[in-house]
């Protein structure tokens, strides 16, 4: 654990895994509130006071499949991520080629057949759809962009699956778990969804990587970033759901985070735990890779 941390918060009663309910075995650092508020203010340019006023410190634990989560796990709501994506520019680095090939939709689309009924849970804008032409593709997503493409449904999945119980051949979450306050009950509703021998597929951020280590990143934080995972961590995910025929992979990097990669190149500062301080060398590290 960090140093810094407080005896109370070192002597905090660990929290359930969220994707088990094991207690977690390691408190790996408290983060001040008002440093994550000043973090995603300034280099995130969202004012999340509503979402962590009163919360007092956020806590980063490990859980014993290797799954680091925050506590409390905090959800962003509508606001955030249309304002949050606007104002870093990701339209421009991470959407501004709908048809370049993500790892993780290339992954998942070569385990579609045509035919098959795909289920793309947090679809965003559906871009995924690009990538299974021959499937018959819905999209789910409550927050979905006004332009989303065709067959995206403002929907929860839980509501979906219980109107659609075992309709799909594949049921897929591509970097949307992370987001999830209750990783396991979205995880239930999508298997409500898959018929029996359907394929679940699931693309989670790497924990360690090169993003993580980037410091006082807001995006690897709550309400963004709610836990990161090892491969154990699917693993432990599919052996709770009961899912025979597990494979858990990581991908390669994808041009897309080609900015981020920089950023992590060129700070000096590679943070390796704790991963947020309130420290001007922690503030400045990043800042070359900024413009790259």
């Amino acid at each position: 654990p960090d140093r810094s941390m407080s005896d109370d918060a070192a002597a905090a009663s660990p929290p359930p895994c969220p994707v088990t309910g094991r207690p977690a075995v390691r408190l790996i650092q408290e983060i001040p509130r008002g440093l994550l508020v000043n973090l995603w203010r300034h280099a995130g340019g969202v004012d999340l006071g509503h979402l962590l006023r009163g919360r007092g410190r956020i806590r980063l634990w490990e859980s014993p499949c290797g799954l680091a989560f925050f506590e409390p796990m905090i959800e962003g709501d509508a606001a955030l991520y249309p304002a949050f994506y606007e104002n870093v520019g990701a339209d421009r680095w991470l959407f501004g080629d709908p048809d370049a090939s993500r790892a993780e939709f290339a992954a998942a689309a070569a385990l579609v057949r045509d035919g098959d009924r795909v289920l793309d849970v947090g679809c965003g804008q559906g871009v995924f759809r690009r990538h299974v032409p021959g499937a018959d593709y819905v999209g789910l997503d409550p927050y979905a962009p006004d332009d989303a493409g065709p067959g995206v449904v403002r929907e929860s999945v839980q509501a979906h699956a219980a109107a659609n119980p075992g309709r799909y051949d594949v049921v897929c979450a591509l970097q949307v778990l992370e987001h999830s306050a209750e990783p396991m009950a979205m995880a239930r509703a999508m298997v409500r969804a898959l018929r029996p021998g359907g394929l679940f597929v699931v693309a989670v951020p790497s924990w360690p990587s090169p993003l993580v280590e980037i410091p006082n990143l807001p995006a690897n934080a709550v309400p963004h970033h709610l836990s990161w995972w090892t491969t154990g961590a699917p693993e432990a995910l599919c052996g709770e759901l009961g899912l025979d025929g597990i494979e858990a992979r990581a991908l390669p990097a994808q041009p897309q985070h080609r900015l981020l990669h920089w950023t992590w190149w060129f700070s000096p500062v590679k943070a390796r735990g704790p991963y947020f301080r309130g420290a001007w060398s922690w503030h400045l590290s990043p800042a070359p890779g900024r413009h790259q």
